[in-house]
């Protein structure tokens, strides 16, 4: 029988709200990966600064206060040179060209 080898990744959840971090933490963890919460912008770029080889996902709130959600993710790519997948779950886009915008960012999902 042959076995699967998973490796565990590392996941930063960026959320405002504690139990939206704390499910997303139990649904990353309860998968074999690692959950880092991290509840603000500042939390969030720092973390990236310190662990960005390390970190393989940033699920994203594209509302965290104080951090309009396109110019966190330009701050996030200054950081990473376009390396890190990020995966926006919630916040508020208007129109097709906040779309683009977002995926000329290299936002996927």
């Amino acid at each position: 029988m042959a076995t699967t080898t998973v490796t565990t990744k590392m996941v930063v959840v960026a959320d405002d709200t504690a139990f939206v971090r704390d499910r997303f933490k139990t649904a990353i963890e309860n998968a074999g990966h690692k959950a880092v919460p991290v509840k603000t912008a500042a939390e969030l770029l720092a973390r990236v600064r310190a662990d960005l080889a390390q970190i393989d996902l940033i699920v994203l709130d594209l509302r965290l206060p104080h951090a309009p959600g396109v110019d966190l993710v330009r701050s996030i790519r200054k950081l990473d040179d376009g390396r890190l997948p990020i995966l926006v779950f919630s916040g508020t886009i208007a129109n097709a060209d906040e779309v683009r915008e977002r995926a000329a960012l290299g936002v996927a999902g």
